[in-house]
């Protein structure tokens, strides 16, 4: 099955992964930090940039209502390593892990 990017921008306001991770998303802070909504649909996300060089890792912080970055690195080397940070980053009571469509290369055991 071809994976819908149309219904995942849905879920997540409309915006692409990067935007939501930046905090560029509909609803994100203005550049004093305040007046923001995390997106409904994810705790973290995984994506690669435009270029596809980098992967990059970041996390919903609800105490300070920030997107933190918790891992990047160059994409072909550092997939696996990310993908199990924002993974470990999940919040206790369970979160949603997104992760862009794209092709990753895991060269750990993700736990």
């Amino acid at each position: 099955m071809k994976p819908d990017a149309d219904r995942r921008r849905r879920l997540l306001c409309g915006a692409s992964f990067a935007a939501i991770a930046t905090g560029a998303a509909p609803g994100a802070p203005p550049p004093s930090g305040r007046a923001v909504t995390p997106p409904p649909a994810a705790s973290c996300v995984v994506y690669k940039n435009a270029t596809k060089k980098q992967v990059s890792g970041r996390c919903w912080n609800a105490g300070t209502e920030t997107w933190e970055t918790v891992g990047e690195g160059e994409a072909g080397k550092a997939d696996g390593a990310v993908i199990q940070a924002a993974y470990d980053h999940l919040p206790e009571r369970g979160g949603r892990l997104l992760v862009q469509s794209e092709e990753y290369r895991i060269d750990r055991t993700l736990v």
